[in-house]
């Protein structure tokens, strides 16, 4: 069950991965670099579309995103290593936690 809420939650995983990556895009508009301090980066974050994409999640999910298609999810880890976002993927929980 809980499965089938963050998917309707979050929409399909093409949908999720383009929204993260606009998200992505904005925040190194803004200037988001590594390292940066963590006032300024949770601030910036807060402003972001990425933080009212992870806001929208049912609660206790904080930033973990659901993927349940192991393609989907291979492509999302690549895109946010990338953009230096680390993303851990939990096998057990099928879990993809973004590391912000």
């Amino acid at each position: 069950r809980r499965g089938l809420r963050l998917k309707a939650a979050l929409g399909p995983g093409k949908v999720l991965e383009e929204r993260l990556r606009s998200a992505r895009g904005q925040l190194l508009d803004a200037g988001i670099t590594h390292p940066r301090p963590h006032r300024e980066l949770l601030d910036r974050l807060r402003r972001s579309e990425l933080s009212q994409l992870l806001d929208g999640m049912p609660k206790g999910v904080e930033n973990h995103v659901h993927l349940p298609a192991m393609g989907d999810r291979r492509f999302l880890l690549r895109e946010l290593a990338q953009g230096d976002y680390p993303a851990y993927y939990h096998p057990a929980t099928y879990h993809l936690r973004i590391a912000l």
